[in-house]
């Protein structure tokens, strides 16, 4: 099988081999590759050290941040490559990290320390596709298999579970009899690994499309991740537009929708999924529109201080998006009085903000004309001195 190296990381694997080391492309850019689809980041896998590459690139910019696992990020034209050495792992006290990294000269011992054989396969146009797995037959049958006993790499790294489920559903593949009976009967120890590692597994499996039957399927496994969870709604987060009203959805299955906020913040979502916590409080208003009556525009608009696009959320989310079609264009900032001159007016700082919601949503239920006169009259009407 002949594999398109980008040039990038075939100008660090060339290097390697020309300095009389192994190196090959590895893992999931190698599955992306054959199935076809797209590949966010190149990983390239080595017999040379650490030591050895700052040597043989040392007119390249390298970031040594991983260093101590042997792994290095070197920059060619831009473009940061991960380059690892062959390592073997042993004692995983903590579910999730080895005790011990072991860096060796061995192609076989490397690749069968991974997770999942769809992620065990190794290339360079020297030695062609090395498969120690069966990982293309497994690519072409569409199947999720652990490699070797899968309790095992389960108990290596519990977040493996999570992993495995969400290649399977991110790929359309079916996770293996032997493997799935392992992460059903393993996924307890899920709870030795740190929230924002499950947080991020979490989101891109809610990102991925035709979610329901892993929802339903692996229900206690979410409800392991967030107490209290009860069914959720797949087919109507599958049809949510954002990550946001995904989230959404998910959490709307709460037992009680008002812990929502908090289970959020307990899985640390802000690290990991990049909403600010004022993001993750916009999702606990949305859920609590779930049960309030909306059927007044105006007044879920005030309601939420004018927020539009927390407005298009909530519509969204309850599936009443046609009555968004009621609302003007305009926005708040367009509205021709401002605070001082409801303030030249000679009305009180503590009431300028009221006043001025009560004249928006007047333009917005065309009770007044944006026209500031038209504002002073309404103002002294309803707020007679």
């Amino acid at each position: 099988m002949k594999i398109k190296i980008p040039n990038t990381s075939k100008i660090i694997i060339d290097q390697l081999l020309y300095h009389g080391y192994e190196a090959g492309l590895v893992g999931g850019c190698l599955r992306n590759l054959i199935l076809g689809i797209e590949v966010k980041d190149y990983d390239i896998a080595t017999s040379a050290t650490t030591s050895q590459m700052k040597e043989i690139f040392n007119h390249f910019t390298i970031i040594t941040l991983g260093e101590k696992y042997g792994t290095l990020i070197i920059v060619v034209d831009g473009e940061n490559i991960e380059v690892t050495t062959f390592r073997k792992e042993s004692d995983y006290s903590d579910n999730r990290h080895p005790d011990k990294v072991e860096f060796i000269s061995s192609l076989e011992e490397d690749l069968k320390r991974r997770d999942f054989t769809i992620n065990a396969l190794y290339y360079n146009d020297k030695i062609g596709l090395i498969d120690l797995f069966n990982s293309v037959n497994d690519l072409n049958k569409k199947i999720v298999k652990a490699i070797g006993d899968p309790i095992e790499r389960f108990r290596e790294d519990s977040l493996r579970i999570l992993r495995g489920i969400r290649f399977a559903v991110k790929l359309k593949f079916k996770i293996e009899t032997e493997t799935k009976l392992a992460i059903k009967k393993y996924y307890l120890s899920l709870s030795n690994i740190p929230a924002e590692r499950i947080a991020i597994e979490l989101i891109e499996i809610l990102k991925c499309s035709n979610i329901e039957r892993t929802l339903n399927e692996y229900l206690p496994i979410f409800q392991h991740i967030v107490p209290s969870l009860g069914l959720v709604d797949g087919k109507k987060l599958d049809s949510m537009p954002t990550l946001k009203l995904k989230l959404a959805v998910f959490f709307s299955a709460l037992n009680n929708p008002n812990e929502a906020y908090d289970k959020m913040m307990e899985l640390k979502l802000t690290v990991s999924s990049r909403i600010r916590k004022s993001g993750l409080r916009d999702i606990a208003i949305i859920i609590n529109y779930l049960h309030k009556d909306t059927s007044n525009i105006f007044d879920v608009y005030k309601d939420i201080k004018w927020n539009r696009s927390l407005l298009e959320d909530i519509y969204l989310f309850t599936n009443k998006i046609e009555l968004l079609n009621k609302l003007p264009s305009i926005s708040y900032k367009q509205m021709e009085i401002k605070g001082k001159d409801i303030l030249d007016l000679g009305y009180r700082d503590e009431i300028i903000q009221q006043i001025l919601d009560e004249c928006f949503y007047s333009l917005l239920t065309e009770k007044v004309s944006n026209i500031k006169s038209a504002y002073c009259d309404l103002i002294t009407e309803i707020y007679p001195k």
